[in-house]
């Protein structure tokens, strides 16, 4: 295994909006991410800044097991109000779209857990969200990142939705990130998931049981 410590992402560095703190299901306002995943980001937002004067906009890094299994039980209730007609499995196969399970194993964490997984988006100079057609945790179709390319090709403002999601994906693929296949803000590197995505061995564990 790989150790890589943690490090607090500097909001005078990135635009930070620590997600699940401002709805409370965090105590902690401090977003962190392994080490090398805030070099490949630095590395993003430069040629960001090169190409459009854009940067980084940055939800969510690490995330405990406590606060996962949070924003799993209310994704699920959530889904099920929503759609109350699915049985069991279907709901779900449905909320593990959108929130991963907060699996105790060290080995198999949930993407966040391993602090290889971040949420972000795009901000133009002054710090104005790029339109890309949902807001951060949509828990709908139109959050997954070909969306506007296949199903919502023709709907109003399609092709400038494809235009800034196209940019953004190119940019963070460029540097090793893989895009999570449900939600076009949701990047892996280096852990269970975009090692499943790669064919690559698995650098990140659990960084919260001293799996590194």
């Amino acid at each position: 295994m790989q150790t890589s410590p943690l490090i607090t992402i500097d909001p005078k560095e990135f635009l930070c909006e620590p997600a699940y703190f401002k709805i409370g299901y965090s105590q902690n306002p401090e977003i962190k991410l392994r080490i090398e995943v805030v070099e490949k980001l630095r590395t993003v937002q430069a040629k960001l800044k090169e190409l459009k004067n854009y940067r980084l906009k940055i939800f969510d890094g690490f995330r405990p097991l406590i606060v996962q299994e949070k924003l799993y039980n209310d994704t699920k209730k959530y889904l099920k109000k929503e759609n109350p007609n699915l049985s069991e499995e279907e709901l779900k196969e449905l909320t593990h779209k959108y929130a991963a399970f907060p699996s105790q194993d060290p080995l198999s964490p949930p993407p966040h857990n391993s602090g290889g997984a971040v949420d972000l988006t795009i901000v133009d100079e002054n710090n104005q969200e790029v339109p890309m057609g949902t807001g951060f945790d949509d828990f709908t179709q139109k959050s997954h990142p070909d969306y506007f390319e296949k199903e919502g090709k023709d709907e109003e403002n399609a092709e400038l939705y494809r235009t800034n999601r196209k940019l953004f994906k190119t940019e963070m693929e460029r540097v090793g990130f893989v895009n999570d296949p449900s939600e076009w803000w949701h990047f892996n590197y280096g852990n269970d998931a975009w090692s499943k995505i790669t064919g690559e061995k698995t650098i990140y564990f659990s960084a919260e049981s001293g799996e590194n």
